[in-house]
């Protein structure tokens, strides 16, 4: 954790700087919202000459840093909302990688029964067929012998 040290004129101010990790104010963060309380409380500038232009100098750049800092808080919810987004499609698809992984399996499986099945009738399909041939052979024969026989 970094120290930040901000003063002017010897008047000094410490603050521990936050890790980025817990998503907290940065140093340049922190230093524009020290200028927005500095602009309201700081001491007149020595060039000013009336007290209406300084306190519409102030206003607009208090204005300015109001703008600034609600845009930058609007971003941090914007990042937060993108990040909940992403996390939320990448569970998703993961979900999704599960579910098609499974899916894949049972067709394999699937896929194994049915080759294990055509071998079986393939196996059977070569019987019959020797077996076809064997009976035919043995009727020529005997139509052979009938026909000798007559």
């Amino acid at each position: 954790m970094a120290m930040l040290n901000m003063g002017e004129d010897g008047v000094g101010f410490q603050c521990e700087v936050p890790d980025q990790n817990n998503h907290e104010f940065t140093a340049t963060e922190i230093e524009e919202l020290l200028s927005l309380f500095l602009a309201n409380d700081g001491p007149p500038s020595p060039g000013s000459d009336s007290q209406g232009s300084l306190r519409t100098s102030a206003t607009c750049s208090t204005n300015e840093n109001e703008r600034k800092l609600r845009r930058m808080i609007s971003n941090r919810e914007s990042a937060r909302r993108s990040r909940w987004r992403k996390k939320r499609h990448l569970e998703d698809l993961t979900n999704e990688v599960n579910r098609l992984m499974m899916q894949n399996r049972e067709l394999k499986d699937r896929l194994g029964r049915i080759l294990n099945s055509r071998h079986m009738v393939m196996r059977e399909n070569d019987w019959l067929w020797m077996e076809s041939v064997g009976l035919r052979a043995r009727l020529s024969d005997l139509c052979r012998i009938l026909a000798v026989m007559q």
